[in-house]
């Protein structure tokens, strides 16, 4: 009896590998990296403080996070006064990669993201958030980026963004990579301005496509935004929820702006 049992665990393992795709060739990806500065200057003195995940001064806070969601989030303010600023500076790199089916297979992508910029005024601050998308296949695949920002240096995108960015990956290409950068920054006004800036970006496979269900998406160690190629309803329920969420956030965020 307990060696049928066994063996019926064994056969159903088998039977549930063989529906999964072919992963063995994947590699592991390098390590994600990140970074957070906050500086403030007073009457021409400065002051800089620079950490991987968060730091904090007197008017300046930066926080970035790798999981649940990779994303950051700045803000900074102060009263007024010539030769005094307050700025954040945040930073992410991380790596994805596509595994299954057949190497170098093409497989089309959507980041779905959430990018916010506010300033209380217009001048006196300025605040930006970008999304850039690089791909390791020489040229094959375009590089894609999104920037907003407060003062319209960034082109017609706006202030803020919300929506999925669309790409291309070659399953097994372990170049590719996603880069954040956000900034907030005011100063030389006088009177009391603020900045802020966010991002959230999440990446998945367009499951509008026919072969969708062979692959999934690999990230650097630690961080957590992928997922399933064909994700169930449920899944899909989760995403929407986690990205209005984003949404309420991001409007919350330009509502406090804007009554400071």
């Amino acid at each position: 009896m307990r060696d049928r049992f066994l063996n019926g665990l064994v056969a159903a393992a088998l039977a549930s590998a063989t529906l999964l795709p072919m992963t063995s060739w994947s590699q592991a990806l390098p390590a994600a990296t990140t970074n957070v500065l906050c500086s403030t200057v007073v009457d021409g003195a400065a002051t800089y403080l620079n950490d991987p995940s968060r730091c904090s001064l007197p008017g300046v806070q930066a926080s970035l996070t790798l999981s649940p969601v990779a994303g950051a989030t700045l803000h900074a303010q102060y009263g007024g006064g010539i030769n005094s600023s307050a700025q954040a500076n945040a930073s992410i790199k991380y790596y994805f990669q596509i595994t299954g089916g057949s190497v170098g297979d093409a497989v089309p992508l959507l980041i779905a993201t959430e990018l916010a910029t506010a300033v209380s005024a217009p001048d006196g601050g300025s605040a930006s958030a970008s999304l850039f998308v690089h791909s390791s296949s020489g040229g094959a695949i375009p590089d894609r980026e999104i920037v907003v920002c407060t003062n319209g240096s960034c082109g017609a995108s706006g202030s803020t963004f919300s929506g999925t960015l669309a790409t291309t990956g070659f399953s097994g290409d372990d170049g590719d990579f996603i880069v954040l950068d956000l900034i907030a920054g005011v100063g030389d006004s006088f009177g009391a301005r603020s900045a802020d800036a966010s991002a959230d970006p999440w990446i998945y496979i367009d499951p509008t496509f026919a072969g969708a269900s062979q692959y999934r998406i690999a990230v650097s160690d630690g961080v957590a935004n992928a997922i399933s190629a064909v994700p169930e309803p449920s899944t899909f329920a989760l995403l929407a929820l986690g990205l209005g969420a984003l949404s309420r956030r991001r409007n919350h965020l330009l509502t406090c702006v804007s009554e400071a």
